[in-house]
């Protein structure tokens, strides 16, 4: 819609749960599939992937909820996250771009940063 800021939105009006939107949009663009919940293999694996009704070839039927399998959204803010503070961002600039209210949660993603995080300080020194 123009003029609208948000990404994911209906008619200008924000959508308070994006993951139905996220996973349609994955499907769209070939970064996911969804899966009928209730056909699986032997092992428990999700087998057949549904069509654009997303109605199964297996069973005919359409699930109230597809199993989702592909790209989530956290998998991209990690990764931003991770580019910027290894670009040489601030932890302000990269809690502002991911979204981050605190420190401390921007902190969770320490674990990838450690090395780099040593680092920054070591070039800051």
């Amino acid at each position: 819609m123009a003029g609208c800021d948000l990404i994911f939105h209906r008619d200008g009006h924000p959508i308070m749960d994006y993951r139905k939107c996220w996973h349609s949009a994955c499907v769209v663009s070939g970064l996911g599939k969804f899966y009928c919940p209730n056909c699986r293999g032997a092992a428990g694996e999700y087998n057949f992937v549904l069509d654009a009704t997303l109605k199964c070839p297996n069973c005919g039927e359409k699930p109230e909820r597809p199993k989702y399998i592909g790209r989530l959204f956290h998998d991209f803010r990690r990764s931003a996250a991770y580019e910027l503070w290894k670009a040489g961002s601030t932890v302000e600039e990269c809690m502002e771009v991911t979204g981050h209210r605190t420190e401390a949660m921007f902190k969770r993603y320490a674990d990838l940063f450690s090395g780099e995080e040593r680092r920054s300080i070591q070039r800051q020194a």
